[in-house]
């Protein structure tokens, strides 16, 4: 298992758009949740999980299985996002957000079913009963925790609330990281190095807190163009941004990066340290140069 992102991205797509096809759902609903998954997309979650399972013995079914269960969740949440009643975004990946290409009951149906799609996935894999009851635990943990921090999200602008830079911390590692923390530890599940759970699941919440403070600097720094969807409406929003100045937020996530590349070399996910090492530095480079 040697492949960068964008070899893994290739593979990883053409898996996930005929477990689309196979999925037996209704047409308009597989053809909405079919347009939000293809229209791009870095497919870093399931790029993490996948160098995780490098560590262990994992064939590439499970891999991809579970990360078509992620990618799907991911792709439903961003899918409500962008309606009206709460982001109001009419882009999605430089291409029209799911309600603007459709419209909102096709876009809010279709996140429903995308919330409930990646457990029949994980339902139907190959595993042992105990293996796949922890797996569903955590999936459904990292779920609560993901609506909770888009919850915290909308009520802090909406009912403009007045919070402290903890909140935000905290909004941030539900909101994005619960999602890196679960596809980090699902391999280790399936390895079963219980030992291994709860720290990697933390890591990877601290992973989503670095990556949501580069988002908030993008939006900020990058045209909509550039970033492939809208920008510039998060400048009055409650983001650490608005609590501390722009150095002290670049230090502060650089302190996370600098953690997470030490942690995880540690703990023997030499390639998983690599990436987050490159990635990291790349994208803080670009901040500080604005």
């Amino acid at each position: 298992m040697s492949e960068d992102i964008f070899s893994f991205k290739q593979s990883f797509d053409g898996y996930l758009f005929e477990r689309i096809k196979k999925l037996n759902i209704i047409l308009d609903i597989q053809s909405s949740l079919f347009y939000s998954l293809s229209n791009g997309g870095k497919r870093l979650r399931p790029y993490f999980l996948f160098l995780s399972a490098q560590k262990y013995t994992l064939s590439m079914q499970n891999i991809f299985e579970l990360g078509c269960a992620v990618e799907i969740l991911h792709t439903s949440s961003l899918i409500h996002d962008d309606l009206p009643a709460i982001d109001n975004s009419d882009f999605r990946r430089s291409m029209p957000s799911s309600h603007r290409r459709f419209n909102e009951y096709t876009a809010i149906l279709t996140g429903d079913f995308g919330f409930t799609l990646p457990l029949k996935i994980l339902d139907e894999m190959d595993l042992t009963l105990d293996k796949k009851t922890t797996i569903m635990s955590y999936f459904i943990r990292a779920t609560i925790e993901l609506f909770t921090g888009e919850t915290q999200d909308v009520i802090f602008e909406k009912e403009n609330k007045q919070v402290s830079p903890q909140d935000i911390i905290q909004m941030y590692e539900c909101k994005t990281g619960s999602l890196f923390g679960l596809c980090l530890c699902l391999p280790s599940i399936i390895n079963s190095e219980s030992y291994e759970y709860e720290r990697l699941y933390y890591l990877g919440k601290q992973f989503g807190v670095f990556f949501q403070i580069m988002d908030d600097l993008d939006d900020i720094h990058l045209s909509s163009e550039q970033a492939g969807k809208d920008t510039g409406k998060d400048v009055d929003k409650k983001t650490l941004l608005s609590q501390w100045s722009e150095e002290r937020v670049i230090n502060y996530s650089s302190s996370i990066y600098s953690n997470l590349v030490e942690s995880f070399y540690n703990m023997g996910f030499v390639k998983l340290s690599t990436f987050i090492s490159d990635y990291g530095k790349n994208i803080i480079e670009r901040v500080r140069q604005g």
